[in-house]
């Protein structure tokens, strides 16, 4: 192809641009708009530039009136622009009998002009188009965008599961996948985006069926190995080498059930030389899983087929009914009226000039809108701008196909190829040549064939750059391409990009001999979860970054956690405001809590309520940021606090927004944000996506496919070892069929093996163009780490035989001294007030706040070890293994038994979703976990909790919800000191306690009782304990139950708690309390061991009325009255 020349190009007729990385696209078109008006006399209304994304529409927008006001200058006074190409377009014009005026006022109507020109992205002038021209596209009138339709989705997929669920087996269902809310999200929206489900459907009508026909298939490989077991000891018997374990081998063959499994593991993973002596039988047992996963597959793709015919017609009527359409209906209605004469004509009059960028990520409908409407009219000028090497979005159905399709249809003549860089140093772009093309025949791009119809070839570029300088360490020059390889795990390559950047960020590196700023740093990944890693690393070691992605701020930490500061603000209690103060957000510690005065508390949220009611939530949540003084405490933590303050003013913004515009009430306004927290839809949403904090000197954290377009001084590329993995739930392969291409979807991993390897290829072939993007943004270094193991990147760093001064590879031991001292950044203080606060004296230094956590002294605690001898159901297995340790568990059944009805089921499941969401949100899309949650909740609520005041066995169940208090709170004043040697002495003969703390004390005794509740005459007191004891249900016998309470000195918590509620009691039933006819004692709850219908996880006691009476001895606690 010819090198596209931008100043002398022809303007006419279809054209198409490859334009290699950096060298200069925007500017090329933005010169093109100013030869079309001064040229060709074309207004600017007149050209339609379409490109990918908003910010690339803008970005052209400004730099095409950037050059129309130089080409003005140049009229003035020639030479006056600065701007070389721009003067000899305008002395061009000048040179074929036009008048300076003529192009003046040309140029002037095109400033004017400039916000009626389309410069905008394909959605946009999809819908442009079908509002403009309605009655051509027979497009009803008022109809709306609707962004985001998960709710409509939503609502219709568990229609679905409720009518299914009448009319299958359960446990077929199961099997199905379709009780997985996020499985059957993905196959509705993989089918809203035109994509078809691939493969062919065995239907069965019962799990027997389903299990039988599984196993004929199996039965018959078993019966192969059978037949060949004496071939294969026989071969192992007759095996010659050295330090050979015949017995381990011969061991290995004996149960064919075993080796049906081991043949069917990947080969590197196959020992005893078995790939090499049993090639057939290891092939025979992959084809027999193949087989089984196949049939696997069709019946689950029975139901995904189902789902799909039952949902999307009810989503796409509904859409309908409410005026509504989507992104992709924008397209679809659009390519559907592209043949309408009518239509082509007022089109054709519209524009003139077209200019499609990024073309290379079209699909086959985009391309045949423009070629339908505009290429059949040769008096059109079209450019289609773009570079086949970047194509990097076939999850959008990006289609290379097209690209070629488009190519080939235009003349060779009209084919042009961009490849001077403008980006980058002479330096890198030497090193990127050399890497991507280290002999004259290498194919980089994987054979560079797509489907066998067409190539892509890597371009030799050359630099504009000459004299620029890379990083400068120890005064030496690092080459330009900077590649380490050798690390074995992803924590490996973490480690080595911390210290690369505390490295580089010591103090005497320099960049293009100026000081290198975190700012001049930007490490490119792959996934946002990967970048969350990378920040909290870098966070650790006081190094500022920012994440540049898509991310909604309603689903950032921040949203969760204002969650908690909205419930307290709604039930300003103490328990509620507790969770609000361990928000990140209000910064409390838990050993804060102790300290807080939490009756003000409960007043001042008491007041942000109303002013919420009154005022709306932008004053009360405005409140909470002054009161808790949020914007100075977060401006001053350059890590963290400046994503924390911009995610809270967001939401606030957001909030009051949704509040204003429909009215709502604080707790509608609540539930909206609820929702959105929840919500998985990934849809573009202008207002919910994240902004950024202040990046102005911080390292950037961007993903390959974020960063296309752009450029950055310096990256850092920790995850380029990409392989052709299934990502996700499903995968989406490019199928041809009679010359036309397709996109389907599949269910990973893909069982079908030519769809196999086809998506291998596909994906080998994206790797590399992946691979090529994120190389190729660099202006003066990039440093590549590379993992052991097979992937896109190890392949071509097999290929580079030779390196030079421009380019290095270095094992991970070469790098042994990049260790300097951890960073230390400063940024500009906050001057402080003038006003001196005065030091807070106690009178008495023997007065104290007094819990069950201040008095007690925790001695040492025995370890508990996970053993493997555990239950074998799979609910044991759940509480013993799966569900973890610590206060997020706690939390979270604290919150679960706090909301749920004992005596009724009903609200079970939504509450248990809500507390997962809040307290343990990664889970919320595992059924199997939530499901387990129930059976737990189920099992507590039918433990025996022993006799009442009947002698008749009792259970929570038997509790109504009027008679049971959750989370309540007292306080009870001792007002003379007490010696805390008395407590461990009174209660010696009944059992264990510690004290902390020795001589007198005094003060107010506070705590919170988790449970509170009445049966049948008789008061308890229950606490919930998530504690693991163990992984057998023999840990939480009544034995080791009493060992645990010594260990963690619970028996002085409910000494403090009897004393308390007691007195609560008598003072509600006066003269008439009697201890021991009223109190029923207190229960502990370890809700791990508890079992429906026993007493194992169940600590029952009731301490003697003269123990009780000798503690209110000991607290000087005055009778009730």
């Amino acid at each position: 192809m010819e090198e596209f020349k931008v100043e002398s190009v022809d303007l006419s007729g279809a054209n198409i641009i490859e334009a290699s990385a950096g060298t200069g696209k925007t500017f090329s078109i933005a010169v093109l708009v100013v030869r079309l008006l001064v040229e060709k006399w074309i207004p600017i209304e007149k050209m339609l530039l379409v490109t990918f994304t908003e910010s690339a529409a803008a970005e052209l927008k400004e730099r095409s009136i950037k050059f129309i006001r130089e080409a003005l200058l140049e009229i003035e006074n020639s030479g006056s622009s600065g701007n070389e190409i721009i003067k000899g377009v305008v002395e061009n014009a000048l040179n074929n009998n036009q008048t300076s005026a003529d192009i003046e006022n040309r140029l002037r109507k095109a400033l004017l002009n400039i916000d009626n020109a389309m410069m905008c992205t394909i959605h946009s002038f999809c819908q442009q188009t079908l509002n403009e021209f309605a009655f051509e596209t027979n497009q009803i009138f008022g109809k709306e965008l609707k962004s985001d339709i998960s709710d409509i989705v939503t609502k219709h997929t568990n229609g679905f599961r409720r009518a299914v669920l009448n009319i299958i087996n359960p446990e077929l269902f199961e099997i199905s996948e379709l009780s997985n809310e996020k499985i059957l999200t993905g196959i509705i929206k993989n089918a809203l985006s035109g994509q078809k489900l691939h493969g062919d459907h065995a239907e069965v009508h019962s799990l027997l069926e389903y299990n039988q026909e599984l196993e004929k298939i199996r039965d018959a490989t078993i019966e192969y190995l059978q037949n060949s077991k004496d071939s294969m000891t026989n071969t192992i018997n007759n095996y010659v080498k050295k330090g050979y374990g015949k017995a381990s081998a011969l061991s290995k063959i004996e149960d064919n059930n075993k080796l049906l499994i081991y043949f069917e593991l990947d080969a590197d993973k196959i020992k005893f030389d078995f790939n090499d002596l049993f090639p057939i039988e290891i092939a025979e047992c992959k084809k027999n899983k193949q087989e089984r996963d196949l049939y696997s597959c069709s019946t689950k793709n029975v139901f995904f087929q189902q789902a799909i015919d039952w949902i999307l017609p009810k989503v796409k009527q509904e859409l309908k009914s409410k005026n509504h359409f989507t992104f992709d209906d924008l397209i679809d209605q659009l390519h559907g009226s592209r043949d309408k004469d009518a239509l082509k004509l007022l089109m054709r009059a519209k524009y003139d000039a077209i200019f499609l960028d990024e073309f290379q990520d079209t699909d086959k409908k985009q391309y045949a809108i423009f070629k339908e409407i505009f290429q059949h009219d040769p008096s059109k000028i079209i450019f289609y701008i773009g570079d086949p090497k970047q194509s990097i979005y076939a999850w959008r159905k990006a289609d290379l196909n097209t690209y070629f399709e488009a190519r080939n249809a235009i003349v060779s003549e009209k084919r042009f190829t961009m490849k001077t860089n403008f980006r980058s140093t002479t330096n890198y772009i030497d090193a990127l040549n050399k890497f991507f093309l280290p002999n004259t025949d290498f194919d980089t791009f994987e054979n560079g064939a797509v489907e066998g119809h067409q190539k892509i070839k890597y371009e030799v570029v050359k630099a504009k750059q000459q004299n620029a300088e890379g990083l400068n360490i120890d005064n030496k020059l690092l080459s330009p391409l900077t590649i380490i390889d050798g690390y074995k795990s992803e924590e490996e390559v973490n480690a080595i990009v911390r210290k690369t950047i505390r490295h580089l960020l010591k103090g005497d590196v320099t960049l293009n001999k100026k000081p290198l700023k975190p700012s001049n740093i930007t490490i490119l990944i792959r996934t946002n979860r990967e970048g969350k890693t990378l920040k909290r690393i870098l966070e650790s070691e006081n190094i500022p970054s920012v994440i540049l992605d898509d991310s909604k701020v309603v689903q950032s930490a921040e949203a969760n956690e204002l969650l908690f500061i909205l419930q307290a603000i709604l039930n300003p209690k103490k328990a509620a405001i507790q969770k609000a103060f361990l928000t990140s957000v209000l910064g409390k510690k838990v050993i804060d809590l102790e300290d807080i005065d939490f009756d003000y508390w409960v007043e001042k949220f008491s007041t942000y309520q109303k002013n919420w009611t009154k005022d709306g939530i932008f004053v009360a949540l405005n409140q909470v940021i002054n009161d808790f003084n949020l914007i100075a405490k977060n401006q001053s933590d350059i890590t963290k606090g400046h994503r924390i303050l911009s995610n809270i003013r967001q939401l606030l913004e957001l909030l009051q927004e949704k509040e204003q515009n429909n009215a709502l009430t604080p707790n509608e306004v609540y539930f909206y944000l609820y929702n959105q927290t929840k919500s998985v839809d990934d849809t573009e949403n202008k207002e919910l996506s994240q902004r950024i904090e202040s990046d102005e000197d911080a390292v950037k954290i961007v993903t390959i496919h974020k960063s296309k377009g752009l450029e950055y001084d310096v990256i850092i590329a920790p995850y380029l070892n990409l392989n052709e993995n299934e990502k996700g739930e499903f995968s989406s392969i490019r199928i041809e069929k009679e010359g036309e291409s397709d996109y389907v979807f599949t269910r990973k991993p893909i069982s079908d093996l030519s769809l196999k390897v086809q998506f291998i290829s596909q994906q080998n072939q994206e790797n590399r163009r992946l691979l090529y993007v994120a190389l190729t943004r660099a202006k003066y270094n990039a440093i590549v780490i590379s993992k052991v193991g097979k992937s896109t990147l190890s392949n071509l760093l097999a290929k580079l035989q030779t390196t030079n001064n421009n380019i290095k590879l270095y094992k991970k031991e070469d790098i042994v001294d990049w260790n300097p001292d951890p960073i230390t950044l400063q940024e500009e203080t906050i001057p402080s007030s003038d006003k001196t606060i005065p030091k807070l004296v106690f009178a008495d230094k023997n007065y104290n706040k007094m819990s069950y956590s201040f008095l007690s002294a925790h001695p040492s605690k025995s370890t508990k070890q996970d053993g493997t001898s555990y239950e074998k159901s799979h609910y044991d297995h759940f509480v013993f293994k799966d569900l973890k340790k610590g206060a997020q568990i706690g939390n979270l059944l604290h919150n679960i038994f706090e909301f749920i009805n004992y005596s009724d089921t009903d609200n079970w499941t939504e509450v248990i979703r809500t507390s997962v969401q809040c307290f343990a949100p990664s889970n919320i899309e595992d059924t199997v976990f939530l499901e387990n949650l129930y059976q737990l909740v189920h099992h507590t609520v039918h433990a025996n909790l022993g006799t009442d005041a009947y002698g008749n066995t009792f259970s929570l169940q038997a509790i109504e919800r009027g008679k049971r208090i959750n989370e309540i709170e007292f306080n009870f004043k001792i007002a003379n000191e007490f010696g805390m040697m008395d407590l461990e002495s009174v209660m010696m003969d009944h059992s264990q306690i510690l004290t902390k703390r020795s001589g007198d004390v005094k003060g107010m005794m506070n705590g919170l009782v988790d449970l509170f509740f009445e049966h049948e005459g008789k008061y308890y007191i229950l606490d919930w304990k998530s504690n693991f004891l163990g992984d057998s249900i023999a840990c939480y016998h009544a034995d080791q139950l009493n060992e645990s309470m010594n260990e963690s000195n619970y028996h002085l918590q409910y000494c403090i708690y009897t004393v308390a509620m007691k007195r609560f009691v008598e003072s509600k039933l006066g003269a008439d309390f009697d201890y021991e006819t009223h109190f029923g004692g207190v229960i502990y709850l370890f809700l791990r061991g508890v079992r429906e219908g026993q007493s194992t996880g169940v600590y029952v006691n009731k301490l003697p009325s003269n123990k009780v009476e000798e503690l209110e001895r000991i607290f000087q606690l005055e009778a009730v009255m």
